[in-house]
């Protein structure tokens, strides 16, 4: 793999990773809207309406979660794209003029 190449997949990358938070952002905004009024489940007990919800912020939290973690992991893979473009750039403006870099 080239270093051109290496640095295109990083890019590529963080974005498919940004892509992935915003789907799990998106699954937890319609899980938090599956709430249900108390005594909607009367019909399978007390209490089942209880058991649903505490399933149901778990379930949105756990994506929450997993959509922060996911964030994460794109930014730091954008910071590694731009430290290593910037360490690139650096390193030829120091060898200017002693190598031909086309």
């Amino acid at each position: 793999m080239t270093y051109e190449v290496a640095m295109e997949a990083l890019a590529e990358e963080a974005v498919l990773w940004y892509e992935v938070a915003n789907g799990l952002r998106s699954a937890a905004n319609s899980v938090n809207g599956l709430g249900v009024v108390e005594r909607a489940f009367t019909f399978l007990g007390d209490g089942f309406d209880q058991q649903y919800e505490q399933v149901r912020t778990r379930i949105h939290d756990l994506l929450v979660d997993g959509a922060n973690t996911v964030q994460g992991a794109s930014e730091e893979l954008r910071y590694v794209h731009a430290t290593y473009a910037s360490t690139d750039e650096a390193a030829k403006a120091r060898l200017d003029g002693q190598w031909n870099w086309e």
